[in-house]
C-alpha cells in the first residue's frame, strides 16, 4: 500500500507463502503475486512432461 501511494504507476509484484493470502495482496494493491510453493509444482509438472512424454499421452 505504501509503495502505491508513493508512486500509483508502480508494478508491484510480491510473494505470499499461501493461496489463501493470495487475493488479500492483490486487493492491497498488487499487481501480480507469486506462491513459490506453487510455481514449483509447475515447473516440477513441465519436467516431468519433458522428460516423460508418454506420460501425457495417459489421459
Amino acid at each position: 500500500m505504501t509503495a502505491r501511494s508513493l508512486n500509483p504507476n508502480v508494478k508491484i509484484v510480491t510473494r505470499a507463502g499461501q493461496q489463501r493470502y493470495a487475493q488479500a495482496i492483490r486487493t492491497s494493491g498488487a499487481d501480480e503475486v507469486i506462491i513459490p510453493e506453487y510455481e514449483g509444482g509447475l515447473m516440477v509438472g513441465r519436467m516431468i512432461e519433458k522428460y516423460y512424454p508418454a506420460l501425457r499421452k495417459l489421459d
